[in-house]
């Protein structure tokens, strides 16, 4: 009786922890897959049917700062999409990044960007 128990204990544990990465590691960026982010890095330690878009801060919990992010795009000069001549440090990082989905190129809106910006991830 006592082997059941610890092995039901085992089961319900690991359901509970991986449980919720099953579906959406399905649309999870390459990169965020590589370093294992589950969901609950991201949405907390919630039942998924509760999760909400993420806020920019929840993203520089890991990149950092935005000063940081245009810091490594700097040599763009004034191309530069993370401290851009219109918005300079004010845009969200949802404004073209997306987990889920694909990712959005908010410049090209107005700018052909083919030659000086990659594929936004």
């Amino acid at each position: 009786m006592k082997k059941i128990l610890s092995l039901l204990t085992f089961f319900l544990c690991f359901n509970f922890l991986y449980a919720d990465n099953v579906d959406l590691n399905k649309t999870m960026k390459p990169h965020h897959k590589s370093v294992q982010i589950s969901c609950k890095d991201c949405h907390g330690a919630i039942p998924k049917e509760k999760f909400k878009p993420v806020q920019t801060q929840t993203c520089l919990n890991c990149h950092k700062s935005k000063e940081f992010l245009a810091q490594r795009l700097d040599f763009l000069d004034k191309k530069n999409p993370h401290n851009s001549i219109h918005d300079g440090l004010n845009l969200n990082c949802y404004s073209c990044h997306n987990e889920h989905k694909p990712s959005y190129n908010m410049c090209e809106d107005c700018h052909n960007t083919s030659k000086w910006m990659r594929e936004i991830k």
